[in-house]
């Protein structure tokens, strides 16, 4: 909670140190480690690189079926250029929500803009 205080006015150094502390004590729990990876973002122009990347890694080996760290997955690989492995991920995320989940029309339309650039001619192999 600390964590996402201290970004919310703006005091990403202490945040990222406060979910650091977290993350020693539970490197297990996928939402602090989502939450961790979002600060670290924060701190970097909201790129999901390096150490970001690697805890959202970390989460969705922790938690394949969760929708939260399947979209966070599917960012960062859209991100990286991956937009297959987006796509893949948002789509399972679509299967496993409801159809009155409060994100789902966020993440069918990040899917519907993904699937639109990516069969773009110039886009094509």
């Amino acid at each position: 909670m600390l964590g996402l205080a201290q970004i919310g006015i703006g005091n990403i150094n202490e945040s990222i140190e406060t979910f650091e502390s977290a993350y020693l004590i539970n490197s297990k729990d996928t939402d602090l480690l989502l939450q961790f990876a979002s600060a670290i973002a924060a701190s970097q122009d909201g790129q999901f690189d390096g150490k970001s990347q690697v805890l959202i890694d970390d989460a969705l080996s922790l938690d394949p079926q969760s929708i939260q760290v399947l979209d966070f997955s599917a960012i960062v690989a859209a991100h990286g250029g991956d937009l297959d492995g987006a796509i893949e991920f948002w789509e399972k995320a679509l299967y496993l929500m409801s159809n009155d989940h409060p994100d789902r029309n966020i993440i069918e339309e990040a899917l519907g803009l993904s699937l639109i650039h990516i069969s773009e001619p110039t886009r094509r192999s």
